[in-house]
């Protein structure tokens, strides 16, 4: 289960070293959303979960490798 803890972004915590961009941030909220909603790490195309190791590389990815459009 996700918690807004768990993609936390703060400099105290020595996680974020550079200020976010407006894209950036847009990304973190809406991942923010859809944790509490319950569907973060679920991908918006298919619905299947998103392996966890792309969720750690890209804490905003909303679809699947396969899914991204290119």
């Amino acid at each position: 289960m996700w918690t807004r803890r768990s993609l936390s972004i703060t400099a105290k915590d020595g996680i974020v070293s550079k200020e976010l961009d407006g894209q950036q941030l847009e990304q973190v909220k809406k991942a923010l959303a859809r944790i509490d909603m319950g569907t973060y790490g679920m991908s918006e195309v298919s619905g299947k979960p998103i392996p966890i190791d792309r969720l750690e590389a890209v804490p905003s990815a909303t679809t699947l490798v396969n899914q991204e459009s290119t």
